[in-house]
């Protein structure tokens, strides 16, 4: 009997020691100038010596996170926002708490001037009418040195059946209906 409640008492012993193996990392990010609430936020968990990441999560609707089953070590965690500043804490687990609460942690607005950004765009369609589409195929490297049925081929609505025969919409191309004008191309 000695011997059946010694080997409970030891497993009892091993279950609790190995609870207090891994551990759990909770807080909540706020807006530093607002104390909004911040959702979405990138929470990583760094190994201190190698900084590999060991895990990562996004904070809920609430602004809350929870990192879940990390083994004992030395961490760095990591919080990024887009258009706020990063922030770093670095931890230490002994094992004594399973449960590490990090509290608020408050990100503070990035004010980081961009430089200017030009938008450029280039139609592909140069005339487009109820009777005839018109595509330029100047910019077009793909089709540098390809053939006319070869540039038909990345045209909308224009493919090619398993004949080889183009085909605009379910009908049949005729080339003698078509006609080709340098880079530019009419159906």
């Amino acid at each position: 009997m000695i011997k059946y409640t010694s080997t409970i008492i030891l497993l009892f012993f091993l279950f609790l020691v190995n609870a207090q193996e891994t551990i759990t990392i909770t807080g909540q990010i706020i807006d530093q100038e607002t104390q909004q609430i911040l959702p979405f936020v990138s929470v990583s968990v760094n190994d201190e010596t190698t900084n590999a990441i060991v895990m990562g999560t996004i904070t809920d609707d609430n602004g809350r996170f929870e990192i879940k089953d990390l083994k004992t070590g030395k961490y760095t965690v990591n919080i990024t926002y887009l258009g706020f500043e990063a922030v770093q804490r670095k931890i230490a687990f002994g094992g004594l708490n399973p449960i590490f609460d990090l509290g608020k942690i408050e990100l503070k607005p990035s004010a980081e001037a961009l430089d200017e950004v030009t938008i450029q765009a280039k139609r592909t369609t140069v005339n487009s009418a109820l009777d005839k589409k018109t595509f330029s195929l100047d910019d077009n490297v793909a089709q540098s040195g390809g053939s006319v049925v070869d540039a038909m081929k990345i045209m909308p609505g224009v493919a090619c059946d398993q004949d080889g025969k183009v085909v605009l919409r379910g009908s049949e191309i005729f080339f003698k209906s078509s006609l080709e004008l340098g880079n530019i191309f009419v159906l």
